[in-house]
């Protein structure tokens, strides 16, 4: 979603609802995946050990899934673009980055040097503090685009135009889809490991 129409006026970049979602969508896939495996194992299972191992499935896979959720709650990300820089405002906080402090933009894939499994565009400021752009943001390459012209920085250009930054925030409704997806395969799974 954004606002505003005139080049002098803040625009908001935010996810969609699908987007917003999709963490607590796959970690609860991947919770529900796991206690089917946990059912599968069996509470009468004679197997020496059988009783340890289920508990600490059971361990194992709640970790994974509240990572999920928590590593994916920048999807909750607000980005509003003005004349002076971009403001990130998450959970009621907000922080602003001004187009001059911009040291570096990169973008990073999932499990990446932050070993998010969300991939974003990552722009480094003068302090060496990073700051993500989701690629789940609706209109993220106009979100890339944005910044580039009102910063007027043929540098931060040349970055993003190299790397193809602009190319790769263009697919966030394919990788939504492809995220619902990877969700309903991973609860099939567990259900077909369930009755197999």
């Amino acid at each position: 979603m954004t606002s505003a129409t005139d080049s002098g006026a803040s625009r908001v970049y935010l996810c969609g609802i699908g987007a917003r979602w999709l963490p607590r969508v796959l970690g609860g896939a991947v919770l529900g995946a796991g206690l089917l495996a946990v059912a599968r194992i069996g509470a009468q299972s004679t197997v020496p050990g059988a009783r340890s191992f289920r508990g600490v499935l059971v361990v194992f896979v709640a970790i994974v899934a509240l990572w999920i959720v928590r590593k994916g709650s920048e999807v909750r990300l607000r980005v509003r673009v003005d004349r002076d820089g971009l403001s990130f405002e998450h959970r009621g906080r907000s922080a602003g980055l001004a187009y001059a402090d911009i040291d570096a933009v990169r973008y990073e894939a999932p499990f990446g040097a932050s070993r998010a499994w969300l991939p974003a565009a990552i722009l480094s400021d003068r302090r060496e503090r990073e700051w993500r752009l989701c690629a789940l943001i609706d209109a993220g390459d106009r979100l890339l685009a944005e910044v580039v012209e009102r910063s007027g920085r043929d540098d931060l250009a040349a970055w993003v135009e190299a790397q193809r930054i602009v190319e790769k925030m263009s697919r966030s409704a394919m990788r939504v889809r492809v995220g619902y997806a990877l969700a309903a395969a991973i609860t099939l799974a567990g259900v077909v490991q369930l009755f197999r």
